[in-house]
């Protein structure tokens, strides 16, 4: 129950610092606070899911149940058959490549230096003064790192004599025309797990888990189960054509929480990573604890349930 806790109050944070970035942002990236609903087509899954509705809410979010009628009245994108929803009025969603380019706008205006397309491939450390990062361009000298790799930090981790327990899940993202109706909001359809994001010109939609490590290859079959789940909802024609398929490796840990704090014995190196699926949801608020931890700050939130050495 701490450990939930702490994941909505870091997702709670992070949504506020998310609107935060949009209002200064010289380009906007798509951010719209306009809930979140979870759609349900069962209903022993809707009233089983109550429990952890009341966990949630016992947190400080809000949510709100809904009947069939009030799903479709209050969202006409939902066309498929349903037993009702949770609406969580004060989730958010945005573009993610637009945001991540105003997240990097906002990091080069505070001084921080990109060095892009750069690999490091080994760690050195002489016992006393600064590490020196082994890259494809040359040395870099740190005197602290911050492992934030994603799925890469168990290679990253390694080098810095580390056990890191993060894998890599395969996930897939499309970028289809806009339905008709369009979503007001963002949309969980529960029982085929797929995500649906509105955009003023595209409908996102994404969904999947497949444990692969580093595989990056297109699985065409687990694209089709993520179209045709959106289709059993949502108008979105006979057959869409995808105007982009992305895909990436969501980093797992064996707890599900993410690791956030410094690494156990080692006062130079700090962690940020294991976000499964809520990585850029939560990473304005991982920077700010991490920010916090760093500087000897008192956190905004507890820390605890995410720290690095509990593996």
């Amino acid at each position: 129950e701490r450990g939930a806790a702490a994941l909505v109050e870091l997702c709670r944070v992070s949504v506020d610092l998310w609107e935060e970035v949009a209002k200064t942002a010289t380009e906007p990236f798509g951010f719209e606070r306009h809930g979140l609903l979870s759609v349900y087509e069962k209903a022993a899954s809707f009233d089983t899911a109550q429990a952890g509705i009341d966990l949630v809410v016992k947190s400080g979010v809000r949510a709100e149940r809904w009947t069939a009628d009030e799903v479709r009245e209050r969202e006409p994108a939902i066309v498929g058959k349903t037993v009702g929803g949770y609406f969580f009025p004060d989730d958010a969603h945005c573009e993610p490549y637009p945001a991540v380019v105003a997240l990097a706008a906002e990091a080069r205006a505070a001084g921080a230096k990109f060095v892009e397309g750069t690999e490091v491939f080994g760690i050195s450390n002489n016992g006393s003064g600064p590490r020196m990062l082994r890259t494809t361009h040359g040395d870099i000298s740190a005197e602290r790192i911050v492992v934030a790799t994603g799925p890469w930090s168990e290679q990253l981790g390694a080098m810095l004599g580390m056990r890191l327990p993060v894998i890599g899940a395969k996930g897939y993202s499309l970028v289809l025309p806009k339905a008709t109706p369009h979503p007001k909001r963002s949309i969980y359809l529960i029982e085929r797990k797929v995500a649906v994001n509105p955009h003023a010109d595209a409908l996102r939609i994404a969904g999947t888990l497949e444990l692969v490590r580093n595989d990056f290859s297109i699985n065409q079959r687990r694209v089709d189960v993520i179209v045709r789940g959106a289709k059993g909802m949502l108008n979105i024609g006979d057959a869409p054509v995808a105007r982009e398929v992305w895909r990436g490796l969501r980093p797992c840990t064996p707890d599900g929480m993410p690791v956030i704090g410094q690494a156990r014995g080692r006062g130079d190196v700090w962690l940020a990573t294991g976000h499964q699926m809520a990585g850029l949801k939560t990473a304005t608020g991982t920077g700010l604890l991490l920010a916090q931890l760093m500087t000897k700050e008192p956190p905004r939130f507890d820390p605890a349930p995410f720290r690095a050495d509990r593996y």
